[in-house]
């Protein structure tokens, strides 16, 4: 009797026991339940959950109006997960398994394509009250999860205790309080936070906070690019003892500008030039796909970017493209024919005309054609400026240009046939530098390069124009990986410069300043042009006017001769008809007198 007693006490413990656990996991499911109410029901369309916590959490009636939710199945596939939603969800995990099942959850749920780190994470501890949680979090922010939080609860009782993390400072607003950790590596960068939740709406408050407002040196693995030697294209090298400072232009807008204003220490890497190159073409850098690097230093065609790959920061720069030209002008053709051709060409191309312009001027018919076009010849200007694309095709230049450039210029319809394309030249940074230079001496080549990169040559340059309107205006941006937890930071305080127009201050206050000295330049060379030619520079022009007159005088004498030839025919005829006509005229009468006589005689 008395065993039997025992068992039933113990029955009964176990009943109680059972009892009280399953009490426990009720009331922290409803603390849970009522957290999301209360703090972040804006937020709570849709919720994305696991099946096991659906089947517990959906028996709690809601508070407010029951959300959208979208349940995983093992396989973490969902119809409608697929489905579009304008909002971003909200995520309830459980951490039923290791972490590592929670950290496949994750890989599969980044392929999807509702992922956004702006999304809330809640991770939900079913079994080992809150051992994990420096592990659970520090997955967490190694996927740039900053606005997640790790739920659970005490082994003693049924309090829900709240989790966070700051990866940057040890900073956190109350009643947010430091935990201890035995991971050396969340000690190392961030601090952990804890705090209770006991059913009082007063901890929305501060449950969340800007992490990032004091990043306190925080280091970002930036890429610089540089003709790094004995490197391939996607190398990438770690070279931190180098003084930047040797490389940048600490006057040119850089991303440099936001690191020192939110005391940021960039962690720099040296990628080789080709590979930015390339990447401007393909549209990603295979070194920010990886995600293994944050953001990279230079700036990139917008246009161009491929969002499935990489992201760019609202930091926009606007960049122009001129066109550079040797100045065109009469005594500049005169002195290239002079120079060019020699005497016996020049003898060769007078016969040439003689043989073409005498047949057209015997036949009268033509002359007036022949009239009109030398009357446009004269008419027209003694100079030409290049200021256009079209200006370009129609003067038959070589053009040379950016290869970011080549898709824009193609799709102008301007050169359309593949004769028309062999002008085209697309080509790299130093070809477009030497082509700047080489301009000056081939007046059939122009360059079209940044519009504030060509100005020093014409400055420096007299024989050199720029095009007075940039044909092309293109916007660059700086890259970063996809779901960079820094980008909206970058982003707000990148927009504000943007909208102050700083960014571009400084290449619109030099190309402002260039284009006054240049057009200063130019006045002072048109008022003193009448002094500087001399008959020195007039002697190209002088011959070019004599082969012409003697053109002229040669064509005259052969008109005059074909007109006497012509005159002097017409005389000899009537001469002639003259001394014939009488001869005629008598012999007539003597016929007419015979044939009279005859008559005569028969009637007779």
């Amino acid at each position: 009797m008395t065993h039997s007693k025992v068992k039933v006490q113990e029955f009964t413990k176990l009943c109680y026991s059972y009892s009280l656990i399953s009490w426990i996991f009720s009331l922290t499911y409803n603390l849970q339940k009522r957290l999301l109410e209360f703090c972040f029901s804006d937020r709570l369309n849709p919720v994305v959950t696991t099946e096991d916590l659906y089947d517990k959490i959906h028996k709690i009636p809601w508070e407010i109006v029951e959300p959208p939710i979208i349940i995983l199945d093992r396989n973490v596939i969902s119809k409608e997960i697929q489905v579009f939603n304008p909002r971003y969800p909200t995520y309830v995990l459980s951490v039923s398994g290791s972490i590592q099942n929670l950290k496949t959850l994750f890989d599969k749920l980044k392929s999807t394509t509702m992922w956004s780190v702006e999304s809330y994470f809640f991770i939900v501890e079913v079994k080992n009250f809150c051992e994990n949680a420096d592990e659970v979090l520090k997955l967490l922010w190694k996927i740039d999860l900053l606005s997640s939080f790790y739920l659970c609860r005490k082994s003693d009782s049924g309090d829900l205790i709240i989790y966070n993390y700051n990866p940057f400072t040890n900073y956190a607003p109350y009643p947010w309080r430091s935990a201890e950790t035995t991971s050396q590596e969340i000690a190392e960068k961030g601090t952990l936070f804890y705090q209770h939740f006991d059913n009082d709406r007063r901890v929305c408050h501060n449950i969340t906070f800007d992490k990032t407002k004091n990043l306190r040196n925080h280091q970002i693995k930036t890429l610089y690019p540089l003709a790094v030697p004995k490197a391939t294209r996607d190398n990438v090298i770690d070279v931190r003892s180098i003084n930047l400072t040797l490389i940048r232009n600490p006057k040119e807008p850089s991303v440099d500008f936001l690191f020192n204003f939110l005391n940021i220490t960039p962690s720099p890497y040296f990628i080789h030039m080709d590979a930015v190159i390339d990447a401007s073409k393909k549209g990603y850098l295979k070194a920010l796909a990886s995600g293994n690097y944050d953001i990279n230093e230079r700036n990139m065609p917008i246009a161009s970017t491929n969002y499935e790959y990489t992201d760019i920061l609202t930091y926009y720069k606007e960049i122009k493209f001129s066109i550079i030209t040797q100045k065109r002008t009469f005594l500049a053709i005169i002195n290239q024919i002079v120079s060019e051709h020699n005497y016996e060409i020049i003898l060769f191309s007078i016969i040439v005309i003689l043989s073409v312009a005498i047949p057209i001027l015997i036949h009268n018919y033509f002359a007036f054609a022949i009239q009109n076009e030398i009357s446009a010849l004269l008419a027209g200007p003694s100079h030409y400026t290049i200021d256009t694309l079209q200006n370009l095709f129609d003067y038959r230049y070589h053009v040379f240009y950016d290869q970011e450039l080549h898709q824009d210029i193609l799709n102008k319809n301007i050169w359309v046939t593949n004769d028309d394309k062999k002008f085209l030249h697309s080509c790299g940074y130093e070809k477009l530098f030497d082509c700047s230079k080489n301009v000056r001496e081939n007046s059939t080549i122009a360059c079209i390069y940044l519009t504030k990169l060509q100005l020093p040559y014409v400055k420096r340059l007299s024989n050199l124009y720029v095009s007075k309107i940039p044909v092309f205006t293109k916007y660059y941006a700086p890259w970063t990986r996809k779901n960079w937890a820094l980008k909206k930071k970058f982003d707000k305080l990148g927009q504000r410069v943007f909208d102050s127009w700083f960014i571009n201050y400084e290449d619109r206050k030099i190309i402002i300043n260039r284009l006054k000295k240049i057009r200063k330049k130019e006045r002072i060379e048109a008022s003193e042009q009448i002094d500087e030619v001399t008959e020195n520079d007039l002697i190209p022009a002088y011959k070019f006017f004599g082969v012409s007159l003697i053109i002229a005088l040669l064509i005259f004498c052969v008109e005059v001769i074909i007109e006497k030839m012509s005159t002097h025919s017409k005389t000899d005829h009537k001469q002639t008809m003259t001394r014939v006509e009488p001869k005629i005229e008598r012999s007539k009468r003597r016929k007419t007198i015979k044939k009279y006589k005859r008559n005569r005689n028969r009637r007779s």
